[in-house]
């Protein structure tokens, strides 16, 4: 009984190190969302597109909203998730125009599976970063999540590569986003 006891208590600790490390991680990601959406508007106001900006103020809002909610758990459902870079697409689909083309496609069976929050705002926001903006022409971002035996899968593409300053496509380096991505998949993949 008593190694029960400590084997539980031994999981409640690992539980909470990572729900702890989850919110870290979030908070670190709403400073870099916040800092390349007011760059955004910021150009929109520069360009004389003051309609876009204020209509991008307002999407922003909508989104630090959703996101400064005070008990915002660690995990919340793909489809939660799905809703949240909507609105954040919905901000770049503002900034880029119809050059924009956004495909998302999420079965329905994995709709209420549960993933890190915020886990796919740094693969959109590279997605839109390196491979519309950068790119001549029209751009698409596809999302795509499914079920795999019994894992959950969600693709983000896009149809353009990520460059260095030589111009040269670009084969290392992960930004902040990408490494906090990196990290919440692998505590999540690593409490089952």
């Amino acid at each position: 009984n008593r190694v029960n006891q400590e084997l539980e208590r031994s999981h409640r600790a690992e539980d909470e190190a990572r729900d702890a490390r989850l919110n870290a991680l979030q908070y670190q990601l709403n400073p870099h969302f916040l800092f390349n959406a007011l760059n955004a508007v910021s150009t929109l106001i520069l360009e004389k597109r003051d309609e876009d900006a204020t209509q991008m103020i307002s999407q922003i809002c909508d989104v630090l909203r959703t996101s400064l909610v005070s008990n915002t758990p660690s995990l919340i459902s793909l489809s939660e998730e799905i809703a949240v870079i909507e609105k954040y697409l919905a901000i770049e689909q503002i900034r880029i125009g119809p050059r924009l083309s956004i495909a998302v496609c999420v079965d329905g069976d994995v709709l209420q599976a549960q993933v890190p929050a915020k886990i796919l705002q740094p693969l959109i926001e590279n997605a839109v970063k390196h491979g519309v903006s950068c790119v001549p022409g029209e751009g698409q971002i596809t999302v795509r999540g499914y079920r795999e035996d019994d894992r959950l899968k969600v693709l983000v593409r896009n149809t353009g590569e990520k460059h260095g300053s030589s111009g040269q496509p670009e084969t290392s380096g992960a930004g902040i986003g990408l490494t906090n991505t990196d990290r919440k998949s692998t505590r999540l993949n690593s409490s089952h």
